[in-house]
């Protein structure tokens, strides 16, 4: 018996980890912060909503081979529901990871 994950916990893990990405890849943490906070909402918003709607369409689309994500049945609001989920995580933890020291240095020089 195989164990399915639903598409709203692996949207919400995936943006997780891009948000924790965004923080602590060297680099692009630093290339990142130096952006205005409507830039970096914006980027953030529109990879997640990618990554909601490509779970989504994977989970869907049994020739994908992607079957260890179950099908939601709710349609469009279902998706609607990922889209949610994923954003709420992605910020959450963006908001709440603790800075490193090139991410604060990179936003005093960079505004």
């Amino acid at each position: 018996m195989q164990t399915q994950l639903s598409p709203v916990l692996l949207a919400s893990v995936i943006a997780v980890g891009m948000s924790l990405g965004f923080t602590y890849i060297p680099g692009l943490n630093a290339k990142f912060a130096e952006k205005t906070k409507e830039v970096k909402q914006a980027v953030m918003g529109a990879l997640t909503i990618l990554i909601a709607i490509g779970v989504y369409v994977l989970a869907c689309t049994p020739a994908f081979g992607f079957t260890f994500v179950s099908c939601p049945t709710g349609g469009a609001w279902e998706l609607v529901a990922i889209i949610i989920a994923a954003l709420v995580a992605n910020q959450g933890v963006f908001a709440a990871s603790p800075q490193p020291t090139a991410v604060k240095e990179a936003k005093l020089t960079g505004k």
